[in-house]
C-alpha cells in the first residue's frame, strides 16, 4: 500500500518533545535564578513552582512520546498499549498539580498584597521611628548639654556662695523652726565664742533680751522676714555683742515654715564708739555750760570789783570813812 512516509511528523514530534524538556527545565533553573536574586518576592517564588511543575509535566509527556514513537516503530505497539494508560494518568496528575499552582497563585498573591502591604507600613513606621529616635538623640544631647551647663552655673552659684558664706566678716546662719543651728560660718561661731566642733546650737538661747526674741520669732512667723533689729548675744565665752540681724522665713511647698535664715552685723565697736561720742558730746555739753556760767558770774563780778576800786580811789588812805 502506497501512501506519505511518517519519518518527518514523527522526527518532529520526536524533536519537539525533546526541546520541551529542555526548555522548561531552562525556565525552572530561570526562575531559581531570580529566586536567589530575591528569596523574598512571591512571584519569584510563584514562577519556580510553576516552571518546575511544568517541566515534570513536559518531562513526562515528552518522555510518553519518545517511548510511544520507539515502541511503535520496533513494532512493540503491545507494550506501549500496556504502559499508555499509565502514561496519560500520570500526565493528568502532573497537569493538576500545575493547575493547582496556579489556583495556590490566586490565593497566595492576595496573601502576599496583604503582607506586603503591612510590611510597607511597618517599614514606614520603623523610619518613623527611626525618625523620631534621631530627633530623640538630638534632643537628648541637647538636653545633656543644658543640664551640663546648669551644672556648671549651679557649680560656679554654690562656689560664689560657700566663697561668700566662708569668708564674710558677719554671722550667716541657718536654723530650724526651733532655732537649732543647721549651719553657721566661721565668723558666727567665732563671734559666738564657738567652735567648729559645737556648731550645733540653739541660736535663739544667745538673746540675752527674751522680749527681743520674742519680737523676731513674731515677725518672721507674721512677716516672713525682720529688717535691722538690734540683738544683744551672749557667746558661750560670757561676751556681750550687739548685733544687727536681718532675717527670712524659709517654707516648704505647702507654705509651712521649715526654718530661718540670716545674717547678723555686729555692731559693739560702733556702739562703744557712739557711746564714746555721746559721752564726749555731754562732756562737750557741760564744759560749755559751765563756760557760759562762769562768764555771767564774772561779769557782775567784774562790774562789783570795778565799782569797789573806784569808790577806793575816791577815799584817802587811813581814812576811817
Amino acid at each position: 500500500m502506497s501512501g506519505l512516509s511518517l519519518l518527518p511528523p514523527l522526527t518532529v514530534e520526536f524533536v519537539g518533545a525533546a526541546l520541551a524538556i529542555v526548555l522548561a527545565f531552562v525556565a525552572a533553573g530561570y526562575a531559581w535564578a531570580l529566586v536567589k536574586l530575591d528569596p523574598d518576592n512571591f512571584i519569584w517564588g510563584f514562577l519556580w513552582y510553576f516552571s518546575m511543575a511544568l517541566a515534570a509535566f513536559s518531562l513526562s509527556r515528552g518522555v510518553g512520546h519518545i517511548v510511544r514513537i520507539l515502541l511503535v516503530q520496533t513494532g512493540r505497539s503491545d507494550i506501549w498499549q500496556q504502559l499508555s494508560p499509565f502514561s496519560g494518568g500520570f500526565n493528568t496528575t502532573l497537569m493538576i498539580s500545575a493547575a493547582a499552582v496556579i489556583i495556590y497563585y490566586h490565593k497566595g498573591l492576595a496573601a502576599y498584597k496583604a503582607v506586603r502591604s503591612k510590611a510597607e507600613k511597618l517599614a514606614e513606621a520603623n523610619l518613623q521611628l527611626a525618625a523620631n529616635a534621631r530627633e530623640l538623640t538630638q534632643l537628648n544631647s541637647g538636653l545633656e548639654a543644658m543640664v551640663d551647663a546648669r551644672t556648671r552655673e549651679l557649680s560656679q552659684s554654690e562656689k560664689k556662695f560657700r566663697t561668700f558664706f566662708k569668708n564674710s566678716k558677719d554671722i550667716v546662719y541657718f536654723s530650724d523652726a526651733e532655732g537649732n543651728i543647721t549651719d553657721i560660718n566661721t565668723s558666727g561661731l567665732s563671734l559666738l565664742g564657738r567652735d567648729d566642733q559645737s556648731s550645733s546650737f540653739n541660736f535663739h538661747e544667745c538673746f540675752n533680751d527674751s522680749e527681743v526674741l520674742e519680737q523676731y520669732l513674731r515677725n518672721l512667723k507674721e512677716y516672713g522676714f525682720i529688717r535691722d533689729l538690734e540683738v544683744e548675744c551672749i557667746g558661750r565665752d560670757g561676751v556681750s555683742h550687739h548685733l544687727l540681724l536681718s532675717a527670712n522665713a524659709t517654707l516648704d511647698k505647702n507654705g509651712r515654715m521649715m526654718g530661718y535664715e540670716g545674717i547678723g552685723k555686729d555692731m559693739t565697736r560702733l556702739r562703744t564708739i557712739t557711746e564714746q561720742l555721746i559721752h564726749h558730746e555731754k562732756m562737750a555739753s557741760v564744759g560749755e555750760m559751765a563756760a557760759g556760767v562762769a562768764h555771767e558770774i564774772n561779769t557782775p563780778l567784774g562790774i562789783i570789783l570795778g565799782y569797789a576800786q573806784l569808790m577806793l580811789d575816791d577815799f584817802e588812805k587811813n581814812s576811817e570813812e
